[in-house]
């Protein structure tokens, strides 16, 4: 399976396949959350958060396609065209599902930081606290109503672009943390 811009639907498909409880939004927002922390990669403690279940069999599978998919994001995040974009279920999938999709590469995206190691405590620039709170407020998108109309779809697309500036943001911001050595 090639990574090269990975589509949602094949990275469910490969995470259902290794029963994890992890969506391909969640998965994904969960990379580039730790990635975006400069830290040095813990597959191990990835993989136990993503796979917990995942037998010694499965292992180099798992590694060499997880290897993939973690280059790949990298590459996305560090591109100097800045087209990355959050792996979220395509336009033709329902507003609802998007919703959700989006809620979950939020919490992700959150936990990823989490795991490497930035929190509350982390002495972060103002505007990259302002994207965090505004990423923790996304992260509950779950919660709103929406309806199939012109305005939700409107609203989600400025959020999803919103989201990604942010990322890309704060993922320079914490590399010149970690250079710096702050």
């Amino acid at each position: 399976m090639s990574w090269q811009h990975p589509q949602h639907s094949e990275v469910e498909i490969w995470l259902q396949d290794y029963d994890s409880a992890v969506s391909a939004a969640e998965c994904h927002g969960l990379l580039c959350g730790f990635l975006s922390t400069g830290e040095a990669l813990d597959a191990a403690r990835l993989r136990e958060y993503l796979v917990p279940g995942l037998t010694a069999e499965d292992q180099p599978h798992w590694q060499e396609t997880f290897e993939n998919l973690f280059r790949e994001v990298a590459a996305s995040l560090q591109d100097e065209q800045m087209q990355f974009q959050p792996l979220l279920p395509d336009d033709n999938a329902p507003i609802m599902e998007r919703r959700d999709a989006l809620g979950d590469w939020c919490q992700g995206f959150l936990l990823g930081q989490s795991m490497g190691g930035i929190d509350k405590t982390t002495s972060l620039p103002e505007n990259v606290r302002e994207i965090v709170n505004d990423i923790i407020a996304i992260s509950q998108a779950g919660d709103y109503d929406t309806d199939e109309d012109e305005e939700d779809e409107q609203a989600y697309m400025e959020l999803v672009e919103y989201l990604r500036t942010g990322v890309l943001l704060i993922h320079a911001e914490n590399q010149g943390r970690v250079t710096s050595g702050e």
